[in-house]
């Protein structure tokens, strides 16, 4: 036997904690001993756009940009209830022109049946007529007629529409339009 060799010591038994620890202090130093090797691996660091202090203010002022316009709405309840009535009154003139050019819009539906690309030349005369048929009734001229009515009433929730459509529609064409489901 050679003497000169030292006998191989008998393994240590290590718990998983003190493992764990060693494990930790090698990543550690080897991290250490690799930094600039790692460091010139990353890509750049992006600058921040703004700085931080900067976009405190925006962050603090973002709540009231969001309810700013619930705000203005609740101030303005009775403006955005005279939009919504002068929409209705618009929607009523075109059920009562509806009702009016009702053979002119079925000429037209009867002439684009079954037809694709090809009703846009085909059938121009029919939608013409149909479409001047409705400009009749609504237009600029009888809105503004109706709106000064409206207000004239007192701008109701519930209108009675015979007394606003009074000689702009006649009374029969005021009858609600029963479409095909």
């Amino acid at each position: 036997m050679d003497s000169s060799k030292e006998p191989v010591p008998a393994p240590v038994e290590v718990s998983r904690a003190a493992e764990d620890k060693l494990t930790y202090k090698l990543g550690l130093a080897a991290e250490v001993k690799c930094a600039d090797l790692i460091q010139a691996s990353l890509p750049p660091a992006l600058p921040l756009p703004l700085p931080p202090l900067l976009l405190l203010p925006l962050l603090l002022l973002l709540p009231l940009l969001l309810l700013l316009p619930l705000l203005l709405l609740l101030q303005n309840q009775h403006t955005s209830w005279a939009w919504l009535q002068r929409s209705k009154l618009t929607y009523k003139l075109g059920l009562a022109a509806e009702v009016k050019c009702a053979d002119l819009i079925q000429a037209y539906n009867a002439c684009a049946e079954g037809r694709t690309i090809t009703a846009a030349w085909a059938c121009r005369g029919a939608y013409a007529a149909s479409q001047a048929c409705i400009a009749e009734y609504v237009n600029k001229v009888n809105i503004e007629a109706m709106k000064v009515r409206w207000v004239d009433a007192g701008r109701p929730q519930f209108p009675d529409w015979k007394q606003l459509m009074a000689g702009i529609v006649a009374p029969e064409h005021l009858v609600k339009v029963q479409r095909p489901q």
